[in-house]
């Protein structure tokens, strides 16, 4: 355990491990195998305490799904033991082999090659070394025979677990990984995940994940405001990265109108991409067609570094974190900011003024997104935005902070179905809705629309209102002089 903590990153884990689609002699992609791990994920395997921490935090998990973070890495460390020394068997003969036909047939087994598609030579070397029951043992599946793949597809990422982990056991990575395989080199989606196909097209052919969009679209939601592009203008303070949820969805664009508007009473000299923005690749990249977000992120670095931006507001959780995290790894590095630190900063500067006389009376709960708490560690920035409306109540949820509990969105699971167990929405929305506050605010358009969901489907649509916090604080401010 103590070395596992040792070589564990110094931040949270919040990006992901790019592949190198032009790198030579590539076969596959993702993880298949145990051979396709890193050392470290199997390093996890042989840390793992069985405490269970991790499973009892998993949204999943706890709504009933058979997705378990412990028995993930339990099986993974299982598969390792099993195949390990059959590996090290085969290994043996490449090492002892004098023939560089031999040394090459050696290096495809070990590298993961199916029995099926060995050619002669590695089918003897096979057969020869490993007896007829250690070459059943290796033609197991670690997908299918080890982990179960509806428990792959369950996952929201939403981190919890690993944040939850004592020994700093990197769940979401490994089941990205595995992902990756079951998406690029197999095509295999179960029935929740069925409608991820029709998303990558969406995105491949429109640049958004949602059908009967169009790009020329994206910036529709900007019409009456007088906002500018970058390519009419691209003197400005920052640029806003709306994002396709708040381009496209009527709800969030809302958010994007609202925080738009804080921005021009503020007199921020900012700018869109419109026409020009493109999805991140935050669904592909998390749902494991690593290709497309590839494909998306490169087209998008091209275009921000094309403008010289450097300077990027967001309102998407989502984007914030792909953008932060994500783009440097494909030359992209930027100064990226939450619309909820943005807001601040304005405030603090001056340039947002609170109208003390606009008293609120409300009393208002606060649900943390995944992908800026738990993934970025900004807990601070949304509850002083609402801690600056006079006369606000703000009701604390028990699970709340680092503890916060997933909406069930994160991880491409906005785009799946869930017919398994309770909606983890509906888990989060009833401990929201059963605070008591009037409002619940909000920092993320997902979490938007699957809180908004579970209110409608709990029936509290008189009781309550659902609204991101640039909402909240619009009520409570006044026009800048200057």
């Amino acid at each position: 355990s103590i070395p596992n903590v040792f070589f564990s990153p110094v931040d949270y884990p919040n990006d992901l491990e790019r592949i190198d689609f032009e790198q030579e002699g590539i076969e596959k992609f993702g993880v298949n195998d145990i051979e396709d791990f890193s050392w470290k994920t199997l390093f996890d395997g042989y840390t793992c305490t069985h405490c269970g921490r991790c499973t009892s935090v998993c949204p999943a998990n706890q709504t009933g799904k058979v997705l378990d973070p412990r028995e993930i890495i339990i099986q993974i460390n299982h598969r390792t033991l099993d195949k390990g020394p059959l590996q090290n068997k085969i290994k043996n003969v490449g090492d002892n082999a004098s023939r560089q036909d031999r040394k090459e047939a050696v290096a495809a087994i070990l590298n993961g090659k199916k029995v099926e598609e060995m050619d002669e030579l590695q089918r003897e070397i096979f057969t020869s070394t490993l007896t007829e029951e250690e070459q059943a043992t290796w033609q197991k599946k670690l997908i299918g025979d080890y982990i179960n793949p509806d428990a792959l597809w369950a996952c929201t990422t939403c981190g919890a677990c690993m944040q939850e982990c004592p020994v700093n056991i990197e769940h979401v990575p490994a089941i990205v990984g595995m992902r990756r395989s079951m998406v690029m080199m197999e095509a295999a989606f179960n029935e929740e995940a069925a409608l991820l196909p029709d998303i990558y097209s969406n995105i491949e052919n429109n640049a958004v994940p949602w059908g009967g969009m169009s790009a020329n679209d994206r910036a529709l939601w900007s019409e009456g405001m007088n906002i500018k592009t970058v390519a009419e203008d691209n003197n400005m303070e920052v640029l806003f990265w709306v994002g396709c949820a708040g381009s496209y969805d009527e709800r969030a664009k809302s958010i994007t109108r609202s925080f738009a508007e804080l921005m021009n009473m503020a007199n921020v000299n900012f700018r869109i991409l419109g026409t020009e923005e493109r999805c991140t690749g935050d669904p592909a990249r998390r749902s494991g067609n690593e290709y497309l977000a590839d494909m998306m992120t490169k087209m998008n670095v091209e275009t921000l570094n094309g403008y010289g931006v450097t300077q990027i507001v967001t309102t998407c959780p989502h984007c914030f974190n792909t953008l932060t995290n994500d783009y440097p790894q494909f030359g992209g590095s930027y100064n990226v900011m939450h619309h909820s630190q943005y807001i601040m900063d304005l405030i603090h500067n001056g340039r947002l003024v609170i109208d003390e006389t606009k008293l609120s009376k409300e009393a208002v709960t606060y649900h943390d997104s995944c992908y800026l708490g738990r993934y970025n560690q900004e807990f601070e920035a949304p509850r002083a935005v609402l801690e600056s409306v006079p006369g606000l109540e703000i009701i604390e949820v028990k699970r709340s902070g680092d503890k916060g509990f997933c909406c069930g969105a994160g991880g491409a699971r906005m785009f799946m179905e869930e017919v398994v167990g309770e909606r983890v929405n509906i888990n989060r929305t009833k401990e929201l809705v059963d605070t008591g506050a009037r409002t619940i605010a909000v920092n993320c358009p997902f979490c938007t629309t699957t809180i908004v969901d579970g209110v409608k489907a709990l029936e509290q649509n008189d009781n309550v209102v659902v609204k991101d916090i640039s909402e909240v604080l619009l009520q409570a401010v006044q026009k800048a002089e200057n």
